[in-house]
């Protein structure tokens, strides 16, 4: 059995979590974070080379392989950042499905 104090913990917990995920759904928030995570990783990436490098695989599952490589083998720092651009695009993807199902077509 919880106390009340655990309770109260327990409970606040999730609020801040919720109001966290609320305030990051917020599109200019979302926008800065994805600016600040594509500056993060353009600074410590070379673009070029990784474009050269994955360009010169063939084969779909060779690109795949050299991908998986190339996020393993980085820097967290840039692992993060490519974590954090991935998943504000698709939670932009998700939430644009969302409001074409929910708005009548204009056509």
């Amino acid at each position: 059995m919880l106390t009340n104090e655990e309770m109260r913990q327990k409970v606040m917990r999730r609020v801040r979590v919720i109001y966290f995920l609320r305030w990051l759904s917020r599109p200019f928030i979302r926008v800065s974070v994805l600016a600040v995570a594509a500056v993060a990783i353009v600074g410590s990436v070379s673009l070029s080379s990784v474009a050269a490098n994955a360009a010169s695989k063939g084969d779909i599952l060779d690109f795949l392989d050299f991908a998986v490589a190339a996020f393993r083998d980085t820097e967290m720092m840039v692992q993060s950042a490519v974590l954090v651009v991935g998943l504000i695009i698709l939670a932009s993807i998700v939430d644009l499905v969302r409001s074409l199902q929910r708005e009548p077509s204009l056509a």
